[in-house]
């Protein structure tokens, strides 16, 4: 099967209607979420049919156990125009306000199989484990022992936003688990590139890194091989983090746990 046939699957196999959403509404919900203190206002949370206006599919499946997409590439952190207003410090959201800003994201992995009929694609669908906020900007990762997802939500010159997405299926479950103390990487610092100048919905290249925090670590912080540091987002097991740009992290990933003391991860 070549390219051109798994691009003809991909595309018949997204069943999420692109007509249902209205993307200045749910702009207009990030920037109250991003302006105002969610402890000091009530947000209500709406339901909605995995929106996008425009969106890239970038990743295929990952049939090995344990392969996964990274994404590190070759340049110092730079300050990048196309994603103005990121910040080398996540936000801080609470639950609902992630529910909202993350419901763009579709949640799957496709995977393809082999039927009768001939090669198809099996969506995977995958819960959503934790979102990272930088500026305008919403990276929210979905993952399970099946596969995972990447999604970037971006604002456009419109008024409106882009979502593109990053996923891969493991092809049998593949557990991720880690100790109280211990931090592993699921995808990253790995010598590829998941995210490229040019795809659909994207501003400019990106570079990202996600993975397992354990239940003792408080922050993780990753340094890039030209020494620039970039604080992960840790939420419920887990850390994230994206930087604009092609980017060399082969530098560290250094975890501070609870009892005050630091681990290095590499």
């Amino acid at each position: 099967m070549n390219r051109t046939d798994i691009d003809a699957l991909i595309g018949a196999g997204d069943p999420h209607p692109r007509t249902t959403f209205d993307p200045t509404a749910h702009v207009e919900r990030v920037r109250t979420i991003l302006r105002d203190p969610p402890q000091n206002r009530p947000v209500r949370l709406e339901s909605s049919q995995s929106p996008r206006r425009r969106r890239g599919w970038i990743a295929a499946a990952v049939a090995a156990t344990g392969a996964a997409l990274g994404a590190v590439t070759l340049t110092s952190l730079p300050t990048a125009p196309a994603f103005a207003g990121w910040t080398t410090s996540p936000a801080s959201v609470s639950p609902v306000s992630a529910d909202v800003l993350s419901d763009a994201c579709p949640g799957q992995a496709r995977e393809i199989v082999d039927t009768d009929g001939g090669p198809a694609v099996n969506l995977l669908p995958l819960p959503r484990v934790i979102v990272d906020v930088r500026g305008p900007y919403t990276y929210v990762v979905s993952a399970s022992e099946q596969g995972w997802e990447e999604c970037l939500i971006t604002p456009d010159a419109e008024g409106g936003i882009d979502v593109v997405t990053n996923d891969a299926a493991y092809g049998q479950p593949v557990s991720t688990q880690v100790d109280a103390d211990e931090v592993s990487v699921v995808v990253g610092l790995d010598r590829t590139t998941s995210w490229r100048q040019g795809a659909d919905g994207l501003p400019g290249a990106l570079t990202s890194a996600f993975g397992r925090a354990g239940s003792d670590v408080v922050s993780v912080t990753v340094t890039t091989a030209s020494g620039s540091a970039v604080e992960a987002t840790v939420h419920n097991g887990w850390w994230a983090v994206w930087i604009p740009g092609e980017v060399d992290l082969e530098g560290s990933i250094s975890a501070s746990l609870e009892d005050g003391s630091t681990i290095s991860v590499l």
